[in-house]
């Protein structure tokens, strides 16, 4: 299966790097987030949050042969 849109960015945002861009790979049927922090760049909230931008508005779609990770 493949993905039903393409992903244009991502940024993560937390108090330390807010809206700092994140690199990104986008294959058949996987988008894989690179240089991600080790720790939690966040240290008084404890969370991230990671915005995907993508080309049109992401939809779900599951069926026959869907990859399940």
């Amino acid at each position: 299966m493949n993905f039903a849109l393409r992903f244009l960015g991502a940024c993560l945002f937390g108090l330390a790097r807010a809206g700092e861009p994140i690199a990104f790979e986008q294959t058949e049927n996987r988008l894989i987030l690179k240089g991600l922090p080790e720790t939690n760049p966040d240290k008084i909230a404890g969370v991230s949050v990671i915005k995907l931008e993508c080309a049109s508005a992401p939809r779900q779609v599951l069926g026959a042969g869907y990859v399940v990770l």
